[in-house]
């Protein structure tokens, strides 16, 4: 009896060891994704910006050219 309670006992400390680590590697995960989260939605604010930016340009030249005929 006191073997199996003994046995018992260390399956539940891998156990709770196992839940342990994988706690860890998610917790790891979750910032990388809330990093690369981040970083994503600012390149999409930058590229909404350049798109700005070349849409105004793109006019510009438009109204520079039709002036030059």
């Amino acid at each position: 009896m006191s073997t199996e309670k003994q046995l018992a006992a260390q399956v539940a400390a891998m156990v709770t060891e196992h839940a342990k680590a994988q706690a860890a590697r998610i917790s790891t995960l979750e910032t990388k994704i809330r990093k690369l989260t981040r970083q994503r939605d600012e390149a999409r604010g930058r590229a909404a910006e350049y798109r700005g930016y070349a849409d105004k340009y793109q006019k510009e030249l438009a109204d520079l050219r039709k002036a030059a005929r």
